[in-house]
């Protein structure tokens, strides 16, 4: 798969309708930058406009300097402006000495269920995790999206990527008394093995994860240079699933057979982490498998809901013995 058909892919998952992306094709194919291209499709006051200002940052750290960073988290600033739209409820949460912001999406029903759902390194905003909320809403739970593990949209900015610390202060924002799941794809993945270790999580769904970052992983001048602008080079040698305490809830690894970033040695580490139990789901597709998400999605969201439902029988069974 090409950069650009991978970019692609993301940018149609995130919501941009199919015929604002093949006019985002068009416009490249005439010459047009691709933040300009993407640029063109806000112009419309639809409900993809933040998808649009998302996409047009995909290609950000390619070449990365202070100005152009700072471009980069003005259109992060817009298409958080455009979530208005979306009928989402925005929230500031508290992690000690830093906070973070994020989004609440709740079900038309009484909820079954939460999620917390954690960012990769390079979504900028949290369009994608908006796409991805809506299958976990759709089976009657409540979403969390955060702006982690980057918190670009705090000021001033604290990166917080071993949520292990901080999960009371996570699923106290949702608002929810009962069983948590836990979602991330590439680096948030690796965040959920991490909120794993916690007691209050049942659940969690980790989409091509990396077990660790080491000289392999970080010789991708790409995924150093989101690295080191989202969490600073010297956090790489605490990202290691085999320093965390054991996990306390069921996991589902979502394993893409053609994940050229994060290969078949991370899905190893982790299973021998989490031991006995772990459940996968095998795609043949890329890192984050977005051009498979209609086949392993609803899947995976219906695992959760089992999952957290299974959760809530068991403690309501202890509760009446």
């Amino acid at each position: 798969m090409t950069r650009l058909d991978f970019v692609l892919h993301r940018v149609a998952f995130s919501g941009l309708p199919y015929g604002e992306v093949r006019a985002i094709e068009a416009r490249l194919a005439a010459g047009m930058s691709w933040e300009d291209a993407c640029l063109e499709s806000t112009r419309d006051a639809g409900s993809w406009k933040a998808c649009a200002y998302q996409a047009a940052t995909l290609y950000g750290h390619d070449s990365v300097t202070p100005g152009s960073f700072a471009h980069i988290l003005a259109l992060r600033e817009r298409a958080r402006e455009a979530y208005a739209v979306e009928g989402v409820t925005p929230v500031r949460i508290s992690l000690g000495h830093a906070s973070t912001h994020g989004y609440i999406r709740r079900p038309a029903d009484k909820p079954v269920g939460a999620v917390i759902l954690f960012n990769g390194l390079d979504s900028i905003a949290e369009v994608e995790l908006h796409a991805f909320a809506s299958a976990f809403v759709a089976l009657g739970m409540i979403a969390l999206t955060v702006d982690l593990p980057a918190n670009f949209g705090s000021h001033p900015r604290l990166p917080v990527f071993e949520v292990e610390h901080w999960m009371e202060n996570l699923i106290e924002a949702t608002g929810f008394d009962g069983p948590i799941g836990v979602f991330g794809v590439s680096f948030g993945g690796h965040m959920v093995c991490r909120a794993l270790t916690s007691p209050w999580v049942a659940a969690g769904i980790a989409v091509s994860p990396p077990a660790y970052v080491g000289d392999v992983e970080y010789a991708n001048e790409r995924f150093a240079s989101m690295f080191r602008l989202a969490l600073g080079a010297a956090a790489r040698h605490r990202v290691d699933v085999a320093n965390l305490a054991p996990p306390q809830g069921n996991l589902l690894l979502i394993d893409a057979t053609q994940d050229a970033l994060f290969g078949p040695e991370h899905s190893a580490a982790i299973a021998r982490w989490f031991g006995p139990g772990l459940e996968k789901i095998t795609v043949e597709a890329e890192h984050v498998a977005t051009s498979q998400v209609h086949r392993w999605l609803p899947k995976a969201a219906q695992w959760l809901a089992n999952s957290l439902t299974q959760s809530q029988e068991r403690t309501l069974c202890a509760s009446q013995a």
